[in-house]
């Protein structure tokens, strides 16, 4: 479901305490999104990690497609929804055996250096143990503008926070980092996406021989374990991103898919030792300072054609918005939020901010 901001504390569950599969399986293995293998019976299995839920789903027998099959475990959030998951963990968190044995779980430096040669990705590998939580925050529908002033707000609120970017190289990966005096190099600008991409690192601030270390397979969380530590990353999106509708189009520009008024999500990801009380009290001090940058405004109709105000049943009367967007919108009378057409209205709407309401 989109929802404009908001945040969520995640902590992995307890083991297993029972076997429900056993597999049969040459060598570890990751997911991603998803991955296949066989149970010892000969039935195929679907594992599916998706936003930090688990699924496992296995055909009724052998030669039929596990698709058609039953799920034999559908989870709440074990983990961030960025993770990649080895079989190890996957063993422990839904109660399976590989070749009638259950396999050792793996320190994280072990799993990182095969996670991308298996489709996921090195940086993603996590303690899913239940030793460490995870945070999630985001802004939804929002420019970069309001993510920089976010980012200030956070260095206001963490001590001694300073801002850290990843030297990436084409292929994605990373090796060492810099800390940035100028927010605006987090930036990166694009023909139809802008992108923004750094770290807050708050506490102590890292040595350059701490960033020099920092790599695919050594984040800085495990150069600087003490630290509090945000990856903050998202785009904002332009006029070519959305496929052309001339006749919608033809009633002006809509934010989001307008070079002059780029917007998308920007996400704040951090993790943190389960039982660390100052650092979940941090994180909740950050997601209640984002609840405050997407303000709540009622929401005004206009029929496209005729320019009328409408009042049509069944649509939102309001929404929070990000206020680089409002006053973007506030420049032109042709500028709009979004526009509404189908079966609960009778022609195209044109939508806009009206005042902050409660």
């Amino acid at each position: 479901m989109y929802t404009p901001c908001g945040s969520i504390f995640i902590t992995p569950p307890p083991a297993a305490t029972s076997v429900i599969l056993d597999l049969v399986h040459e060598r570890d293995f990751y997911v991603a999104v998803i991955a296949h293998s066989e149970t010892s019976d000969g039935r195929e299995v679907l594992f599916r990690y998706e936003n930090g839920f688990l699924s496992v789903m296995v055909a009724k027998s052998p030669g039929e497609d596990c698709y058609k099959g039953n799920d034999v475990f559908v989870s709440d959030r074990v983990g961030p929804w960025w993770a990649t998951v080895h079989s190890a963990q996957l063993c422990r968190l839904v109660g399976i055996t590989i070749n009638g044995k259950t396999p050792p779980l793996l320190s994280i430096s072990e799993m990182r250096p095969n996670a991308r040669l298996a489709g996921g990705q090195e940086d993603r590998c996590f303690d899913l143990s239940g030793e460490t939580s995870f945070f999630e925050a985001w802004l939804n529908g929002t420019t970069l503008e309001t993510a920089l002033e976010a980012i200030r707000a956070i260095r206001a609120l963490l001590p001694q926070s300073q801002i850290v970017r990843y030297r990436r190289h084409g292929s994605g990966s990373f090796r060492g980092a810099d800390v940035i005096e100028n927010l605006t190099e987090v930036i990166d600008d694009a023909e139809i996406y802008s992108t923004l991409d750094c770290l807050i690192v708050a506490g102590v601030p890292p040595n350059e021989e701490q960033l020099d270390q920092v790599s695919d397979i050594c984040l800085l969380e495990d150069v600087c374990p003490d630290n509090l530590i945000l990856r903050v990353g998202g785009f904002a999106q332009g006029a070519s991103v959305q496929p052309a509708n001339e006749v919608l189009d033809a009633f002006g520009p809509v934010a989001g898919r307008t070079d002059d008024c780029r917007r998308g999500r920007i996400e704040f990801l951090a993790q943190y030792p389960t039982g660390d009380t100052v650092k979940r009290k941090q994180l909740e001090d950050v997601s209640a300072l984002l609840n405050s940058f997407l303000p709540t405004y009622s929401l005004e109709y206009y029929d496209l054609r005729s320019g009328e105000r409408s009042y049509p049943d069944g649509l939102p009367q309001k929404d929070r918005i990000d206020p680089v967007v409002v006053d973007w919108i506030h420049r032109a009378p042709n500028h709009w939020l979004k526009m509404v057409s189908g079966y609960r209205v009778s022609g195209p709407l044109g939508v806009r901010p009206g005042d902050i309401v409660g």
